[in-house]
């Protein structure tokens, strides 16, 4: 091997002598160690091959249950950040599933008051059809008058002798509620209620009806009715009055009822009264049958 020439020699020896000399020379930094084994698999820590940063402890892997390194997450699943929220459709769903039992209550609910409608219906037809309820009749059979003076103030006393017959076979009739008024030329002169009364199938029974007018006790009637009055009476020699009754009617066979609001109105009853008399009574002929709506 060929030896190195004396210049190269003597200029390593003068560095040498000049780097000893200096007191600010500083040694070259000692370089890492080298290994010859394989670097450990990733997911195994290892402190060898972590190189803390400057200034912050070096990072630490959580340590388990066991006291051993634990092993990274596993990779998310999913394609997004978070998984799809389940709980959201439930609630959906159970919403759903709430709403329709409302609707199939409602439905059901629907269904049978259609139900009972129709065969209550049917069968109130069916009963019609064999009790066939007829109205009764009214008609006046007497009427008199007494106390009759068309001056202020204005008196009379009616009394009316009504016939009610009940025509039905199967039905008994109930009247209740009954109002009777006296009218002349659509002038209210006076009015009275008439106790209830109960009329079996096929029957025939007398209403009496009393009604007194006391101007004093009353609101006088216009002046112009009075003096009316006293022109029939002195020119005819007869007042014409309309009779008006209202009630409440129930015509029955069983648990089957029909209820109803009667208007029973008697008109044109002409009453002889003579001039300078306070007394009369119905014309004859004049028994028509009243009119029921």
């Amino acid at each position: 091997m060929p030896s190195s020439p004396p210049f190269e020699d003597h200029q390593s020896k003068k560095e040498s002598a000049a780097t000893s000399s200096d007191p600010n020379h500083q040694p070259p930094p000692t370089p890492p160690p080298q290994f010859d084994g394989h670097p450990p698999p990733s997911g195994y820590p290892s402190a060898i091959w972590q190189t803390p940063q400057m200034g912050y402890p070096a990072e630490q892997y959580p340590v388990n249950y066991y006291n051993q390194p634990a092993y990274p997450n596993a990779p998310n699943q999913y394609a997004y950040a978070q998984p799809p929220p389940a709980s959201y459709y439930n609630r959906q769903n159970n919403r759903e599933r709430t709403e329709e039992g409302l609707v199939a209550c409602v439905c059901l609910f629907a269904c049978v008051f259609i139900f009972l409608t129709v065969v209550t219906g049917i069968a109130s037809i069916i009963t019609w059809s064999i009790v066939q309820p007829q109205t009764p009749c009214f008609h006046v059979e007497a009427m008199s008058v007494t106390n009759f003076n068309t001056s202020t103030p204005f008196t009379a006393t009616w009394d009316v002798n009504v016939a009610v017959q009940n025509p039905n076979k199967k039905l008994k009739a109930f009247f209740h509620q009954i109002q009777c008024m006296v009218f002349y030329d659509g002038t209210a002169l006076g009015s009275t209620y008439v106790p209830p009364f109960y009329m079996e199938t096929k029957s025939k029974t007398g209403m009496g009806v009393r009604i007194s007018a006391n101007g004093s006790a009353e609101a006088p009637l216009p002046i112009w009715v009075t003096l009316a009055m006293d022109k029939d009476r002195s020119s005819q020699g007869a007042v014409t009055f309309t009779l008006r009754c209202f009630m409440s009617s129930t015509l029955k066979n069983g648990w089957w009822a029909e209820n109803e609001v009667m208007k029973v109105n008697c008109g044109d009853l002409r009453m002889d009264i003579s001039a300078g008399s306070e007394s009369g009574k119905l014309a004859p002929g004049e028994l028509d049958y009243c009119l029921v709506y």
